[in-house]
């Protein structure tokens, strides 16, 4: 397949065109997610600078690995036919140590997250410990890839730079293997086992980030298992090549470029969030515990008794009229009763029911954990599922309807296209093209079931909080048991009692009924 012509001379310049195009699309891929992951970066700023924002991270290191990688397989599919054949198989050897950059960074970042307590994956953050661990790595495979280039740039001897050639792949495919050893390791402890030092929450874990993240890490690993054999079995390609047919070798050269693009196509997978690395799972195992918690039966009440501080006032006044944060009407009935769900304070301390879960079920898509904005207390919150999530928006049906229409037409299309043309260029393009459509189908389908167990499961939670009460003005009975004294001759005492009865009676509040505190005289007038 690698060869056009009737003596299979000249070059197949459709296989190599096609593939080069896959590449290069996934090249450009890669590149506008690096572009698009540095500019909500510099828009999240507060203060604006260009030197913090092209500081490097976890998440641009890995953009740019995948970038130079399908980068050095784009061009070795474009240049083939008009450079020699040294030159492109060196191209073709500097694709692993990049792609294996990559792989290996991963396995150090959950390493730390294995091991190591102390980190914080909500903020984009770069290697700490085992950084030493994957600088040794790497000098390791570009010493090799440097070995190669300058070996076969100065010795003439074909058969001697054709051995060394051999000899730092099949180091490279050996350094695979180990590399999806440590990765298997890792990964089956922090997401099969759930271990690590990471694991600090008390919360459950999430089952549907918990199969996308395995489902994940199966797939990397077999990827990588794959491309390590091929490599080991085009070492010894002398010795199995004439004992199989053309189109047992055929189909070997496809599967082969196949394999090889898969291992670098997961990485702008799982790193689809440009604008979020601390929601993608590979870059934070924490998001494998649900972001919402069930509550106790018995932790609504504790939280409707909880005590609420004085700040130093003379006494609290229960039952101040307030105004909802969301619909500014506190005499609605329609929306449940006032409650005040969180540690604030004044105008937004108060918040009907069913608006506070409307508004969670609206920012179910941006807000990952359930709390306030403002003061960042978590929402006391229990609840069930139902499978027919209430407030979800046509959109999202419209939108999984559209995309099961494409995953199901696109296999048609192309069997239709590949089985009518002859070219073998435009074939393979179109089943690339193929590939790249329903993966990006899944992903689009993926995200919408999610916001469709997220929005089901927000449309049945009960909110706990302290309810707020309607009447204004009531005294709690330590109030009226008020040290009496003799009242100065300016202050007038009015008349309080239980049964609206007059009550003549003078007292003055001093400093040492209550400490650290000025003295204080009060005016108790009854209402």
């Amino acid at each position: 397949v690698q060869y056009a012509g009737d003596f299979c001379q000249d070059q197949n310049r459709g296989y190599f065109v096609a593939f080069g195009s896959i590449f290069a699309t996934l090249s450009a891929v890669a590149i506008i997610q690096l572009v698009l992951c540095i500019h909500n970066e510099y828009a999240k700023q507060k203060h604006k600078s260009i030197r913090k924002v092209l500081r490097i991270n976890a998440q641009k290191l890995l953009y740019a690995l995948t970038f130079f990688a399908t980068a050095i397989k784009g061009i070795y599919f474009f240049t083939k036919w008009s450079i020699s054949d040294i030159a492109s198989s060196n191209l073709s050897s500097a694709f692993y140590p990049v792609m294996l950059s990559g792989f290996s960074f991963i396995i150090c970042f959950w390493a730390e997250a294995f091991h190591l307590g102390d980190i914080k994956f909500d903020k984009p953050r770069f290697l700490g410990k085992s950084i030493i661990g994957f600088l040794v790595f790497n000098f390791l495979m570009y010493s090799l890839l440097f070995i190669q280039l300058v070996a076969t740039d100065v010795i003439d001897d074909p058969i001697t730079t054709e051995l060394i050639t051999k000899v730092c792949n099949s180091c490279f495919a050996c350094l695979m293997i180990v590399a999806v050893v440590f990765f298997l390791v890792y990964g089956v402890e922090v997401y099969f086992k759930v271990h690590g030092a990471f694991n600090s929450k008390t919360g459950s874990v999430d089952p549907w980030q918990l199969h996308a993240s395995r489902l994940g890490l199966i797939a990397q690993a077999l990827l990588q298992l794959f491309t390590a054999l091929f490599i080991i079995a085009d070492v010894k390609r002398d010795i199995w090549k004439n004992r199989l047919p053309i189109i047992s070798q055929n189909f070997y050269d496809i599967g082969f470029r196949i394999v090889e693009f898969g291992v670098v196509l997961w990485f702008p997978c799982v790193l689809w969030n440009c604008k979020s690395p601390e929601n993608l799972w590979v870059l934070n195992p924490t998001t494998l515990f649900k972001s919402l918690k069930t509550s106790e039966k018995n932790e609504t009440d504790a939280v409707k008794d909880s005590n609420q501080e004085n700040y130093g006032s003379l006494y609290q006044v229960h039952g101040g009229k307030q105004d909802c944060w969301i619909c500014y009407d506190p005499d609605r009935t329609d929306v449940g009763s006032l409650i005040q769900p969180c540690q604030c304070r004044g105008d937004v301390s108060s918040v009907h029911h069913e608006c506070l879960r409307k508004w969670l079920i609206e920012c179910a898509d941006q807000q990952k954990e359930l709390k306030c904005k403002v003061c960042n207390e978590p929402y006391k919150v229990s609840g069930g599922w139902s499978w027919f999530p209430r407030g979800l928006k046509p959109r999202h049906w419209l939108q999984t309807f559209l995309v099961l229409i494409v995953i199901t037409s696109v296999p048609f299309i192309t069997y239709a296209v590949t089985h009518s043309v002859t070219s073998l260029y435009i074939r393979i393009f179109v089943i690339g093209v193929c590939v790249l459509l329903e993966i990006g189908c899944l992903r689009v389908l993926a995200s919408s079931f999610g916001v469709c167990y997220k929005r089901g499961r927000l449309s049945t939670i009960t909110i706990a909080g302290r309810e707020v009460s309607s009447v204004t003005g009531t005294l709690p009975n330590s109030a009226l048991s008020l040290p009496a004294c003799a009242s100065p001759p300016d202050v007038n005492v009015g008349s309080l009692g239980d049964n609206g009865s007059d009550v003549s009676n003078s007292c003055v509040v001093t400093s040492h009924d209550y400490s650290n505190s000025l003295s204080v005289k009060a005016v108790i007038e009854q209402s």
